[in-house]
């Protein structure tokens, strides 16, 4: 009799040769197993090749079930990313005990907040993401704590990084407000400054997704435009008062997610 785990998982993998450029990351995507018991994990885990011995520029995503692999689920986009950059020949102990810590259901209590996890085989370094599906304070500690354990790590011998995908529902929250005001009032300066407002929110986005530097900075600054372009109209129309509100609110987040690295959260 099989051994039913607490979720369904499925695994998928990304390829692209180094020198080109996935256009469309969700259709190149293929979906290699799916699994739901303690059998069926360790079939599927013995059929897949260790992360190192994969090509420069592949992702293993192992995910719930009907969770896709990329920030525009819903069971994605109001959450984040713990990441974790690793140097060349660590990383495929380090991806079994993560694998097996999510499986098993022992990074949180309610397996569902844990959406998945990806590891990405670079040329310089590996990475590891493991994608949370919101941003409570209590739940984003609870699985960098439970990572640190998970692998047998601390501070002092791993550093990871919090990514948020707030950004991109920020974009199209914003575009969204500058078609809104373009519809009802003919305005373009609405949906000018809307589409503005919704490239650099979608820009600082794909900054965090990427893990470059400074991508909260960039949503900060998005933040700062959006406040600017619509509290001079936000007494008088609901629209724009609720821009302002939404910039005034995003702002204090991106400040206050700064200081969080800073301080080295």
């Amino acid at each position: 009799m099989a051994l039913e785990l607490s979720a369904e998982w499925t695994v998928w993998g990304i390829h692209r040769p180094p020198s080109s450029k996935i256009i469309d990351y969700e259709k190149d995507l293929i979906k290699i197993a799916g699994f739901d018991s303690v059998q069926s994990f360790w079939n599927t885990y013995a059929f897949l090749k260790p992360p190192s011995t994969l090509p420069v520029v592949t992702d293993y995503q192992l995910f719930r079930s009907g969770v896709r692999p990329v920030w525009e689920d819903p069971e994605n986009i109001k959450g984040g990313k713990w990441i974790l950059r690793l140097k060349k020949g660590i990383v495929d102990q380090l991806w079994e005990d993560l694998v097996l810590a999510i499986v098993g259901g022992t990074l949180v209590d309610n397996v569902a907040d844990v959406c998945g996890a990806v590891v990405s085989i670079r040329a310089a370094e590996d990475i590891i993401s493991v994608w949370i599906r919101r941003e409570d304070s209590e739940l984003v500690n609870t699985v960098r704590d439970e990572i640190y354990k998970a692998l047998d790590q601390s501070p002092a011998t791993l550093e990871m990084q919090y990514k948020s995908n707030s950004a991109f529902t920020l974009a199209g929250l914003t575009g969204l407000g500058g078609a809104i005001g373009f519809l009802k009032k003919g305005s373009k300066a609405s949906l000018f400054g809307g589409l503005l407002t919704a490239a650099s929110f979608a820009g600082s986005g794909y900054m965090m997704k990427e893990n470059m530097d400074y991508g909260f900075e960039a949503g900060l600054a998005a933040s700062a435009l959006l406040t600017a372009s619509s509290i001079g109209r936000a007494r008088a129309k609901a629209l724009p008062r609720a821009l302002t509100a939404l910039g005034l609110t995003s702002g204090a987040y991106y400040a206050y997610k700064i200081k969080q690295f800073q301080d080295g959260f």
